[in-house]
């Protein structure tokens, strides 16, 4: 369930006169989620939709306080959970928060290939090159062409908290896992 997420601000008199400007880049795409960073948590970031933006009271003198209310996804994610690891031979992948990941993951080889995550096994037909494998939206793919038809599995892979195996067989040069770490 999303929550929202409050910031209450105060207006300056050198950015009176941009109010509005920044009201509509606030509100440009309504329900659209974007990445929202701030400086009380620097390491990490939420997907949010701004849902109002600046109610200013008692503007006196240029100066008035108000609120910006995003509505967010429930977790913050690590801004090091965006850093893809490549593993070029079988390992482990440790996640370090409580809380099981979806990640993107690119398996780059030919052919039939299986790959193995936790004991988890899924296996991939005809791949060319490579295949990606988004567990968030629950889409296989390569480039823009959907090839969830090439996957075989369920559910699609997450990473646990703690260290996470990860083996294949088939002709694959590399595995490249963007793990998208979460924290509430």
């Amino acid at each position: 369930m999303n929550i929202d997420v409050v910031y209450n601000c105060t207006i300056i008199p050198a950015v009176k006169g941009n109010i509005d400007n920044i009201k509509k880049w606030l509100l440009s795409d309504p329900g659209a989620y974007l990445i929202l960073k701030d400086s009380y948590n620097p390491d990490t970031f939420r997907y949010a939709s701004c849902v109002n933006a600046f109610n200013f009271a008692n503007i006196k003198f240029g100066v008035g306080d108000g609120d910006i209310v995003f509505n967010c996804k429930p977790f913050r994610y690590l801004l090091s959970g965006n850093t893809p690891i490549t593993l070029n031979t079988a390992g482990n992948v440790s996640n370090p928060t409580l809380y099981a990941s979806q990640p993107r993951i690119k398996v780059v080889g030919s052919g039939n290939i299986s790959l193995s995550i936790n004991n988890a096994l899924y296996a991939f037909t005809g791949v060319s090159g490579h295949i990606e494998i988004d567990s968030e939206l629950e889409s296989v793919y390569k480039d823009a062409e959907l090839q969830n038809n090439k996957m075989t599995g369920y559910p699609f892979p997450t990473l646990k908290s703690g260290n996470n195996s990860v083996s294949w067989t088939g002709s694959v040069s590399s595995v490249v896992i963007t793990p998208r770490w979460v924290t509430l």
